[in-house]
């Protein structure tokens, strides 16, 4: 019952009244604000892909009066997952990215089960009039069959026919009382009249979904915001964008159309920052290019002071955890796609003397602690100065150089670094432990931290683990993470760097940015790490939340559901209901975005990034290429009126979203200027993951127990140097 309470306390404090929104309707508003810090203005957080940011501020919005959530409405799911016998060859060509082929043999066979599978797959290529002509058969056959009649109010929605999807979705009532379907009804109804620019119906359903459904408030609020936009007022849309990204930090429109209407409010230096945010996602954003440029008038110093990076005046490190047999180098300043930024000058200071040796003449110069030095990329020679504080330099090189500190358990200071696109990469302050080496390019400098694995354990937990407090779990995740450091020593023995700095899977921060409780965790569980029983390394991946099975197998729940993936069946996973026990299930009913999500993404948007890459035409339709056994996306297949461009879902996740989509296990339904995107659960899906581990340990499970339910077949062992 805790979760119906803490839903029915939201409802019951939230400040804005059902009837602001039809007010909004009409374009005469006001709206109240609940926010939860000051009043002066705010910064916000960037977006980031697959959602490693922290939240906004804290402003909620109302949901209709008398509100009365069933707890087991919530967690009951209907639907079945099974694939018909008639359907299995036809299905197994679909999953094997052979759509075409799969379409000639479902469409030409007559059982409903194959012209339903076949509308789906015409929808998702926006063949909209074959895909009803399937669909009629299928109806024809077995005229109330719920999923039927949904998918029909789905083919209506995106074509626009708002009128007949309704008229669908009414008949359905009289077919299925279920929360899946009439949800999955509403959501397509309420999208498709917001297309028709019908603002009151839309408006209407959209105030109910919030009410009513946990796993769609972030696209519900963002659509009930673009309203308030529309109808000019501009602060109430403002304020619901950020409620929006509160409830989905990832979401990438409201990050969007929050800049616009910060922009709109003369609010130039948060506009500026949520611009910089969509264009580190996409470097070649015209419209955030545009507005950064025409900002920078307001900005008032160096601009990237204006960007979330750390800014650190002193050295805290006394006693580093330092392991000359375990070493580790880390790419500093990496761009997300782990390619390393040109360093064109940073400052460094050391709290231990310390000493550079150049790569070619050996040993070079010994400096005293605490002395401050520039360094200096000079463009014209392509090389390298050392500045001291009295602006001559102490020497010059085009050759790799090493800083090295002579007393190994303090640490270093890398201040103030500089590049000549500061939307790269988080050119933060960093504290490091061990020694730099410096290697000079074309275009600047590339930075590596050569220091101990062990000792970058706790800064990596931090970061993955932010607010996480259970013990289990964080000394689970230390022995994961430091089984995977080692496993990314052994493959990239020979490369320049181990791990980027800057990545999904690992951010570091810096040897200051870790916490007591990571620290804690990772001397607790030192040297351990997950073995075979041949004393091979695990893999040990992480991601953030789990569906009800993981790609390896594992299953989430103790929920018997037997899912074998086709069109269909991902179509009706994708709005089911989370079963009760799921473990990844979040405290807070308001916080399913790393579970279930909703993206809308402008087509144009989608052909804008494919065309800057790929040179296929227009863009006529997008499907899926290859699926994992699990039905998770491994390519898609772009097709264009010049031609065909078939990406992994890495490159296919930029062009879909700009590198926001949070997995690669999701379906979608092409509207005429939108993409809906319906996904479930953060990253590839294969690992530990973070929210169940914390699942676990609220049943009282340890580190040891965790593991051994994420990794049966492996052992924690003792890490012992080769």
């Amino acid at each position: 019952m805790r979760i119906i309470k803490i839903l029915i306390l939201l409802f019951i404090c939230a400040p804005l009244a059902a009837q602001t929104l039809n007010e909004a309707l009409s374009g005469n508003t006001t709206l109240q604000v609940n926010t939860q810090t000051e009043e002066k203005q705010k910064q916000t957080t960037p977006l980031s892909s697959l959602g490693e940011t922290e939240q906004v501020q804290s402003i909620t919005v109302s949901r209709l009066p008398d509100i009365k959530l069933n707890e087991e409405v919530l967690t009951k799911t209907v639907f079945t997952y099974t694939v018909p016998q008639e359907i299995e060859q036809e299905n197994e060509l679909f999953l094997r990215g052979f759509a075409t082929q799969a379409l000639q043999f479902l469409t030409a066979k007559e059982n409903p089960s194959s012209q339903a599978e076949a509308a789906l797959i015409l929808l998702q290529r926006r063949d909209y009039k074959n895909a009803q002509i399937a669909l009629d058969k299928a109806l024809k056959t077995k005229p109330q069959e719920p999923i039927y009649n949904l998918l029909q109010v789905w083919l209506y929605a995106a074509q626009g026919e708002v009128k007949k999807a309704q008229d669908t979705y009414n008949n359905m009532l009289f077919l299925t009382a279920d929360f899946e379907y009439l949800a999955s009804g509403k959501l397509a109804l309420a999208q498709s009249y917001f297309d028709k620019g019908k603002f009151k119906e839309a408006g209407t359903i959209l105030q109910d979904i919030y009410s009513n459904d946990p796993y769609k408030i972030s696209h519900a609020i963002y659509l009930i915001a673009r309203i308030y936009f529309k109808n000019g007022n501009k602060k109430a849309a403002k304020t619901l964008f950020e409620q929006a990204l509160l409830h989905d930090e990832s979401n990438y429109m409201p990050q969007l159309y929050l800049a616009r209407a910060q922009y709109k409010l003369k609010e130039y230096i948060p506009s500026w920052q949520s611009y910089a945010s969509l264009f580190i996602l996409d470097g070649k954003n015209k419209e955030a290019a545009k507005y950064l440029q025409k900002l920078s008038k307001h900005i008032k110093g160096e601009q990237q002071d204006y960007l979330f990076y750390s800014r650190l005046n002193e050295m805290y490190i006394k006693n580093a955890e330092t392991s000359e047999n375990a070493p580790l180098k880390i790419g500093l300043y990496s761009a997300p796609s782990g390619v390393l930024t040109d360093i064109t000058g940073f400052t460094f200071s050391t709290s231990s003397p310390y000493s550079i040796r150049d790569d070619k003449r050996g040993f070079i110069l010994k400096a005293d602690a605490f002395v401050a030095k520039n360094i200096i990329f000079d463009k014209e020679n392509k090389g390298v100065h050392i500045q001291n504080k009295w602006g001559t330099y102490d020497f010059s090189t085009k050759n790799p150089f090493v800083i090295e500190l002579e007393n190994k358990k303090l640490s270093m200071l890398i201040k103030d670094p500089k590049a000549d696109n500061i939307f790269a990469t988080n050119l933060g302050d960093k504290e490091l432990i061990g020694s730099l080496l410096v290697i000079p390019t074309d275009k600047g400098m590339q930075l590596i931290n050569i220091t101990s694995l062990e000792g970058t354990v706790a800064p990596l937990l931090t970061t993955a683990l932010r607010g996480v407090r259970q013990q289990a779990v964080l000394e689970a995740m230390a022995i994961a993470i430091r089984t995977r450091l080692y496993n990314l020593v052994n493959l990239t023995e020979d490369f320049d760097f181990t791990i980027p700095d800057n990545v999904p899977e690992f951010n570091f921060g810096g040897n200051n940015m870790v916490s007591f409780l990571a620290q804690k965790a990772a001397t607790a569980t030192k040297n351990q790490v997950l073995m075979d029983a041949d004393n091979e390394l695990a893999l040990a991946k992480i991601y953030k939340a789990c569906g009800t099975v993981s790609e390896d197998g594992i299953k989430n729940t103790k929920t018997k559901i037997d899912f074998m993936p086709s069109a269909l069946n991902i179509f009706k996973y994708m709005f089911s209901n989370p079963p009760a026990d799921l473990l990844s299930a979040p405290k807070d009913p308001t916080a399913w975005s790393e579970t279930k999500w909703i993206y809308s993404i402008p087509l144009k948007d989608i052909q804008t990034r494919l065309k800057q890459n790929y040179n296929i035409g227009k863009l006529k339709y997008f499907e899926v290429s290859d699926f994992s056994d699990t039905g998770r996306i491994l390519s898609v297949r772009f097709v264009g009126t010049k031609g065909n461009a078939e990406l992994p879902f890495k490159e296919a996740n930029f062009v879909l979203s700009a590198n926001t989509l949070r997995s690669n296990f999701f379906t979608f339904v092409p509207f005429k200027n939108e993409v809906l995107f319906i996904g479930s659960d953060t990253g590839l899906g294969s690992g530990i993951c973070i929210a169940g581990a914390i699942g676990l340990a609220s049943q009282n499970k340890n580190a040891k127990n965790i593991l051994e339910y994420y990794y049966p077949s492996y052992k924690i062992g003792l890490w012992q140097q080769k």
